[in-house]
């Protein structure tokens, strides 16, 4: 609701061709007023008396095309010109203080390819290995042993891509009960055994006593 009080308010916006006002503290400051201490008077959180804090037009076009790092927005031109200087996803994030997940997400949604190699400030792990596994049929757990890395590393690359889950990732059936009986009799806990056989403790204890077998405890032999 827009009140008497927005007129004065340095978070209020205005657009060319529109009369009344709108609040823009959540695209400035990327918090929501919702969560802000509630006045007595019952008005509006955020108020704060002050000059207009943005003059410029926001891209209504494409606004996800954007991103706020702590209240400041970089513009997609802004993040643009730093890819085109070669900079991978980590270096990115750091120039703008933000985190490399958030880059991917961008650099994801506008279909650029990653910048140099993967170990050169990205991810340690080359991506177009895992697509190349994946279009063969290969589940996440297969994938990851492949690569050498967890079976949630290839789950988290998946859900980003967009692309289904393949097989029976991770589950009990498709694990090999027998090297993990090996392990188990070696003295190896649950999470050390899921480690090792790319999935997660809970499937090795869901294993462990559908066979009647106890817990391993903490000191495991080496």
């Amino acid at each position: 609701m827009v009140t008497e009080e927005c007129s004065r308010c340095q978070w209020r916006g205005t657009f060319p061709g529109v009369d009344h006002i709108t609040c823009d503290f959540c695209w400035i400051t990327g918090r929501v007023k919702a969560k802000l201490p509630p006045r007595a008077d019952g008005l509006c959180p955020a108020f704060e008396e002050g000059d207009q804090m943005r003059i410029e037009v926001r891209p209504m076009d494409d606004p996800f095309r954007a991103i706020i790092v702590k209240g400041k927005r970089f513009s997609h031109e802004e993040l643009l010109a730093l890819y085109n200087k070669g900079l991978t996803d980590g270096e990115i994030a750091r120039e703008i203080g933000s985190v490399k997940s958030t880059i991917y997400k961008w650099r994801h949604r506008n279909k650029f390819p990653p910048n140099g190699k993967p170990q050169d400030g990205g991810s340690k792990y080359d991506y177009k290995v895992f697509r190349e596994l994946y279009d063969q049929g290969l589940s996440d757990t297969k994938i990851a042993k492949a690569c050498g890395c967890a079976a949630s590393t290839v789950s988290r690359w998946r859900t980003l891509e967009g692309l289904a889950t393949k097989g029976i990732s991770g589950s009990a059936p498709r694990l090999d009960r027998g090297w993990m009986r090996e392990l188990y009799d070696k003295g190896w806990t649950d999470e050390r055994i899921a480690r090792v056989v790319g999935c997660n403790s809970s499937t090795v204890g869901k294993w462990r006593l559908r066979n009647d077998l106890p817990a391993n405890g903490r000191k495991e032999m080496r």
